[in-house]
């Protein structure tokens, strides 16, 4: 979004962000604990004045509406594998001095690609070829070595490398109905459900007559006059259900040995998709597993 922006256009690319808040917020987050590890991560004084020194440009250019005048937009995705590069170098914790050196390597590296390439007046903060060796060379390898810093490098590198992509969105539709139902359900103003102890009890009853819960394996795989089993109607209108089933429970399609090994597994989901009754079976059994969930939340609160 910022690669694209033009000159002026400040304001506009703001108010492009401010649209999503989890994207503003992790903008934000993403500037403020990047600021908070350099600071934390370096011993030498001249270096915190240095990174200090970005800082205030960068805020002086957002107070002033002058962020794209300032800095070369085009540039930011260079700015951002860097960073990547060294958080991956950082998050995990270093062996031996080769690992320390190739952290130095990396910060080097970032921090004259955002004063070099990405700032536009940024030359005069690391003068010369001989400073820009010398810098960032002292680093305090406790913070490296830490626990909950090496937590703070993993959320960093996870909101610089985590994408939003149409990819992402589930293709079946039923699977996206389920989705949005259940983030709607979230926001839901309900009163709160009263201990399970103080529940009274109940049934469920499910009439039906003459009819299967579950498939026999001779019924999936008996073949109607047109030559069509159960199973292969199944496959062939839930083309991508059956895939992302044999993925879970780790089969490849095209072993057929191997598929037919599971046919236990294939007669349960074959059933929730064909047989009515087993879909009704499995929606009453939830309630006890909600149950068993809401009785260990009442144990842990008590």
């Amino acid at each position: 979004m910022a690669m694209t922006s033009k000159e002026g256009d400040d304001h506009e690319l703001i108010e492009k962000i401010k649209l999503d808040k989890d994207r503003y917020n992790a903008v934000i987050e993403c500037y403020e604990s990047l600021k908070i590890i350099l600071v934390c991560l370096l011993l030498d004084y001249n270096d915190k004045r240095i990174v200090d020194d970005i800082d205030k440009i960068v805020r002086n250019s957002m107070q002033n509406n002058t962020l794209l005048e300032d800095f070369k937009m085009a540039e930011i995705g260079k700015v951002s594998n860097t960073l990547v590069k060294l958080l991956q170098l950082l998050k995990s914790e270093p062996t031996d001095d080769t690992t320390e050196r190739k952290i130095v390597n990396a910060l080097q590296d970032f921090m004259e690609i955002a004063t070099r390439d990405f700032m536009k007046d940024g030359h005069g903060i690391l003068k010369d070829e001989n400073e820009r060796k010398q810098s960032f060379t002292n680093l305090n390898m406790d913070v490296i070595k830490d626990a909950f810093w090496r937590e703070q490098f993993v959320r960093l590198h996870l909101l610089l490398t985590m994408k939003d992509s149409a990819m992402d969105v589930p293709t079946n539709l039923d699977a996206r109905r389920r989705i949005t139902f259940f983030a709607n359900s979230l926001f839901m103003k309900m009163p709160r459900a009263p201990q399970v102890h103080d529940m009274i009890s109940f049934s469920v009853l499910t009439p039906y007559y003459n009819e299967e819960v579950l498939y026999s394996s001779h019924e999936l795989n008996r073949k109607n006059e047109d030559g069509i089993s159960i199973l292969f109607y199944l496959q062939k209108i839930y083309p991508d259900e059956w895939k992302n089933f044999l993925e879970r429970i780790g089969v490849d399609p095209d072993n057929e040995e191997e598929v037919k090994g599971c046919m236990d597994d294939i007669l349960i989901w074959a059933s929730y998709r064909g047989q009515t009754l087993a879909r009704t079976v499995r929606g009453m059994m939830y309630y006890r597993r909600a149950l068993e969930v809401q009785c260990y939340e009442d144990m842990k609160s008590e």
